[in-house]
């Protein structure tokens, strides 16, 4: 690459725009790719592969194995797929809503009444600092400060450095 930026690889005007940000906001030379790659996906909607990528690249944060995704930090889960229960049939993994911890019933009622087309709660949860997250219905940037927020709510304090450390880069998440 050699600090060379190729501002149009798609050939479309929106995609030329989201490079030129993208190359205009300090993406070092070599990471670009990693850079545009945010950038584009910064205004998409979330699913749960953002989920599991935003999660995974927190520090010492343990997947679980599940019919979707289940993350925890300190042994804490700290988010991880919806299992729905209907009166009279089998629970339902849905992959598509994410259960998030948010520290206590203030935040998360400032969460429901605030935006309730994001989150929502269901009978088991009412009495717990959890909510349910619309996945479809959040941006990618919203989902990462959600996550590491969470994450920081779970994580032991002897963690809490290591999140706000200077990666292998230089750069602090």
């Amino acid at each position: 690459m050699g600090g060379e930026v190729v501002l149009d690889p798609h050939g479309d005007p929106a995609s030329a725009r989201r490079h030129l940000s993208a190359a205009s906001s300090g993406c070092p030379v070599g990471s670009i790719v990693q850079c545009l790659w945010t950038a584009e996906r910064a205004d998409a909607m979330a699913d749960a592969d953002d989920v599991r990528r935003l999660a995974r690249a927190l520090p010492r944060v343990e997947e679980i194995p599940s019919d979707g995704f289940d993350f925890r930090v300190g042994g804490k889960g700290f988010i991880w797929s919806y299992p729905e229960r209907q009166p009279g049939k089998p629970r339902t993994i849905r992959t598509d809503i994410a259960v998030l911890f948010v520290g206590d019933e203030d935040e998360k009622q400032a969460l429901l009444l605030g935006e309730p087309d994001l989150f929502f709660t269901a009978p088991g949860y009412r009495d717990l600092p959890l909510v349910m997250l619309r996945l479809a219905a959040v941006n990618v940037d919203r989902l990462d400060e959600l996550v590491t927020d969470a994450w920081h709510m779970r994580a032991p304090d002897d963690l809490q450095g290591e999140l706000d450390a200077p990666d292998e880069r230089g750069r602090i998440r």
